[in-house]
């Protein structure tokens, strides 16, 4: 142990060297009896010595990713929030909306609006001005 090795063979191909002494001894243990920790040993050997579990591992993780976003899902998401911005109002709808407003004031109070519009017609009679 702890000693390097060097082993050289004239037969071609593979050579099968078999398990670690290590995992010889705890295969060699019936079933029934391992622990689970002689088990868990057994098991990691398997899980990084077996080539299929591996790409099966790797075509499981390949599965499991996500999915990239659909392009014209995207795109409608990208519109619905240019859509959902609030537009500014137009200049004239908004001198509308206060002429509207003034006008349903002048309504709810007649006799005002009839004084207001007697003293602007007294105001800007041309006898008014010609007096001042």
């Amino acid at each position: 142990m702890a000693r390097f090795r060097l082993s050289a063979t004239t037969d071609a191909g593979d050579i099968p060297l078999g398990l670690p002494e290590e995992l010889d001894v705890l295969r060699a243990i019936p079933a029934a009896e391992r622990s689970l920790e002689t088990l868990a040993k057994l098991v990691d050997y398997w899980k990084a010595s077996d080539a299929r579990r591996k790409e099966l591992a790797e075509a499981v993780a390949a599965a499991e990713m996500p999915l990239p976003a659909d392009a014209q899902l995207v795109e409608l998401q990208q519109l619905i929030t240019s859509l959902e911005k609030e537009t500014a109002d137009d200049a004239k709808l908004l001198q509308m909306r206060l002429n509207a407003e003034a006008s349903a004031l002048q309504l709810a109070h007649r006799r005002l609006t009839l004084a207001q519009d007697l003293t602007w017609a007294l105001i800007n009679s041309p006898a008014f001005l010609f007096n001042h």
